[in-house]
């Protein structure tokens, strides 16, 4: 089942939410075939998990590298995810935010999200877009992030050395 909500200005722009198990990984895996430049995506700490640990989405990743597709992600990294997020590096540019939330992606084409993710599970619901406004929106949202976030490798090295973020209150 999906709905879909065409923009009266261009009959090819659409936003779709996509339900079922079938439907949305064909819509994911459709995304990350489709990108040629560039594959951003911003995701909690559940993500590495999905990402490396469902076996259709981590094709699909491995593939950008193939296709030198520029791959950029954010996410929590933790003790938990830490394996997923080395996996990641080897295709990926991955960087840290604590306490990421919410699950996008964004290529030069198309934009994906779902609410929430669950460890090493296939997505239930996906939004996806088309429509050039909410790219360029999503692709600024992403830029911000991105230069908010520490280097994947910095993070590594203080879990692994056991040294905890600087934390500042106001």
């Amino acid at each position: 089942m999906a709905s879909t909500c065409t923009n009266a200005s261009s009959a090819s722009e659409k936003i779709e939410i996509i339900h079922g198990l079938d439907k949305t990984t064909e819509a994911i895996t459709e995304f990350l075939y489709s990108a040629e430049v560039s594959m951003n995506i911003c995701a909690d700490h559940a993500w590495p998990s999905v990402a490396m640990g469902v076996e259709v989405y981590k094709k699909g990743l491995f593939e950008l590298k193939t296709r030198n597709v520029k791959f950029r992600a954010i996410t929590d990294i933790t003790k938990d995810n830490i394996e997923y997020c080395k996996e990641l590096m080897q295709i990926a540019e991955l960087r840290h935010l604590d306490g990421i939330k919410g699950n996008f992606g964004i290529s030069e084409k198309a934009y994906t999200a779902s609410a929430t993710l669950q460890e090493a599970a296939q997505l239930q619901q996906v939004i996806y877009s088309n429509v050039k406004a909410i790219l360029e929106q999503q692709q600024y949202v992403f830029e911000t992030l991105w230069n908010k976030a520490i280097p994947g490798e910095q993070r590594l090295r203080e879990i692994e050395e056991g040294i905890e973020a600087e934390v500042f209150e106001t």
